[in-house]
């Protein structure tokens, strides 16, 4: 059936509807009609818009279903890639933690180090103090033993070459006494 021969015949129902005594169509041809519309459109829209209207929603459908794969396959990716950075960042913070406790350790080593060899050079300098006091005291005592030997001599030379008597003892031991206070 082609549209030429579909307008014949709409022109025709019409025409009879017209002829009507009431100038209504009578019902019956009303329906049929309008089925006979409703099937030339349903028949037009099958052949000319349903299939191209149908391959498109298909083709539509299948695109959406195929993006909507690929960006359930692009998040899972996502997912994967960060599980594997947050995992990277764990271990670089790890190591990091690792690496500052061997600083802090090997920091602790050459304090100690430092420590220990600062000890022991006081340690050294002690000593040498200790043997340079020891040495000033001996060379001190040597000193005033020589000293007194001096001293002795001289009073002993004064009161020999003096004749002793109270009065004259007593100014030799003033003597003697405020000899050693200056000295």
């Amino acid at each position: 059936m082609s549209i030429h021969s579909l307008h014949d015949l709409f022109g025709l129902m019409l025409i009879t509807a017209e002829a009507s005594a009431d100038g209504s169509p009578p019902v019956h041809v009303q329906i049929v009609t309008v089925i006979i519309c409703f099937l030339l459109v349903y028949w037009v829209l099958k052949r000319f818009a349903f299939g191209p209207l149908l391959a498109v929603i298909d083709e539509r459908r299948d695109q959406i279903e195929t993006d909507l794969k690929n960006a359930a396959d692009i998040q899972e990716e996502a997912k994967k890639d960060r599980a594997e950075y947050e995992e990277r960042l764990r271990k670089i913070e790890e190591e990091g933690r690792m690496k500052m406790q061997e600083l802090i350790t090997e920091g602790k080593r050459i304090a100690e180090a430092i420590q220990e060899k600062a000890r022991a050079e006081a340690g050294v300098m002690i000593e040498k103090a200790q043997q340079n006091i020891q040495y000033e005291t001996e060379k001190a005592r040597v000193v005033l033993k020589e000293d007194m030997i001096k001293l002795t001599i001289q009073a002993t030379e004064h009161l020999i070459r003096e004749r002793l008597d109270d009065q004259k003892h007593r100014e030799l031991i003033s003597d003697f006494l405020t000899r050693i206070e200056r000295n």
